[in-house]
């Protein structure tokens, strides 16, 4: 299989975000090697060696870990242009959690040896790299205040602010409705929250119920980001739309 063209000559459907053009440089997209991958296909496991950085170009990628008595632990859903494996890369350490495509989906690989070389070779390439890292942990950072501070409902309301947030690129300081987006399934998103299904699902219906989201059957249809913000954010240090959000890709 070929290598693909430079993602800034791609058409718009397929032009990949600006943090994934960042990362993966033209220059690294010259020796990036696309993997086609099925539904429930593994790319990594814990205590295998790190030898690629890995760019989701088209598709959804899970990042998991088990514990011992067999529960599963999700710890990011992954999308179109986001990255992944650069930690282990940069740690020189086998990779810490298993990920799984959750769809057909095509990666790009970098092989571990070409990024390092990257980054002895270009200091500004090393900051921008350190920049992303530094986001990762705030992003992490917010993610811990909110597991601590909202309650259930506002953790989902969170969670549907900034998808629309990242999604959209603007803010959501006006009245009315605009389209809910759930990019993965409601399971999914309930285990990344750290909730049961069954909690998301009475979430949700709090939300309905509090006229913060609207509902056909039992499809999310929109949300109202002006009170929606108010009734999340009044139990968080931040105002919304957050670092997190203003980070997504």
């Amino acid at each position: 299989m070929g290598h693909l063209p430079d993602p800034m000559a791609l058409g718009h459907g397929n032009a990949l975000p600006m943090k994934a053009r960042n990362i993966f440089t033209p220059e690294l997209m010259k020796q990036a090697r696309p993997r086609n991958l099925v539904c429930g296909e593994l790319i990594c496991c814990p205590e295998e060696d790190a030898q690629s950085v890995f760019m989701i170009k088209r598709g959804s990628i899970k990042i998991y870990r088990n514990t011992r008595d067999g529960r599963e632990v999700i710890v990011e859903l992954l999308s179109k242009g986001e990255i992944f494996g650069e930690s282990a890369v940069l740690l020189d350490s086998p990779f810490d959690c298993y990920a799984e495509a959750l769809e057909p989906t095509q990666i790009l690989q970098v092989p571990a040896n070409l990024f390092r070389k990257a980054i002895a070779a270009d200091p500004a390439y090393a900051w921008t790299l350190l920049g992303h890292v530094a986001q990762n942990v705030q992003r992490m950072e917010e993610e811990l205040e909110r597991s601590i501070l909202l309650n259930a409902p506002q953790k989902v309301g969170c969670y549907l602010l900034r998808q629309i947030a990242g999604a959209q690129k603007r803010s959501y300081g006006h009245s009315g409705f605009c389209p809910a987006l759930l990019p993965f399934s409601k399971a999914l998103v309930a285990f990344k929250l750290g909730m049961t299904p069954e909690t998301m699902s009475r979430s949700i219906r709090k939300l309905v119920s509090l006229g913060l989201l609207r509902e056909r059957g039992r499809t999310m249809v929109g949300i109202d980001p002006e009170n929606l913000t108010q009734y999340c954010c009044q139990s968080c240090s931040q105002s919304f739309p957050c670092q997190s959000a203003e980070l997504a890709p």
